[in-house]
């Protein structure tokens, strides 16, 4: 009987969390999928928003011009 109360005080303490993580991984899932789609958005204009903002701005420093105090 010992073993019959640890599984039900077991049981009762997987079914709370059983579906709070259904809950939460429906919508894990469904932001996941968001968050899948914005990424590949935000890969392509983080490397082009790098590419204007770090790379350009140190080519023209080099550039005679801007050097001029």
């Amino acid at each position: 009987m010992a073993h019959g109360s640890w599984l039900m005080a077991h049981g009762s303490w997987f079914m709370v969390h059983g579906s709070w993580l259904m809950a939460h991984s429906s919508w894990l899932m469904a932001h996941g999928s968001w968050f899948m789609a914005h990424g590949s958005w935000f890969m392509v204009h983080g490397s082009w928003l790098m590419v204007h903002w770090v790379c350009i701005p140190q080519m023209s420093n080099t550039n005679p011009m801007n050097n001029q105090q």
